[in-house]
């Protein structure tokens, strides 16, 4: 869980009619999974130059969607806030989750 956001009282509440998923949020979505798709696909295709397809190309590729994945967490923890204002160490249990998920890898 992200520790409180102290500045969420400062900010007016959403209109009641304005949906959850609004148009920004949901070109961020598409725009991150694009990103994670194209770069996950370059490597893939760069793995497949030999047109062979080894144990090493995917590995490769599934790890570069991974860390592509991991990154888009890390990036995605606020709204409002980019990754340097939230602070990268202030969520410990996320910490060990990623650091977990790198190791694992």
């Amino acid at each position: 869980v992200e520790p409180v956001d102290l500045d969420v009282m400062k900010r007016p509440p959403r209109p009641s009619t304005e949906p959850i998923l609004t148009r920004r949020l949901l070109k961020i979505i598409v725009a991150t999974a694009a990103f994670i798709f194209a770069g996950t696909q370059f490597v893939f295709m760069r793995e497949m130059s030999d047109n062979v397809v080894t144990r090493r190309d995917t590995t490769m590729t599934f790890t570069t969607f991974v860390m592509f994945d991991l990154f888009a967490a890390l990036t995605c923890r606020s709204s409002t806030k980019s990754l340097l204002q939230i602070g990268l160490f202030t969520n410990r249990f996320f910490l060990i989750a990623v650091g977990g998920s790198l190791v694992g890898q």
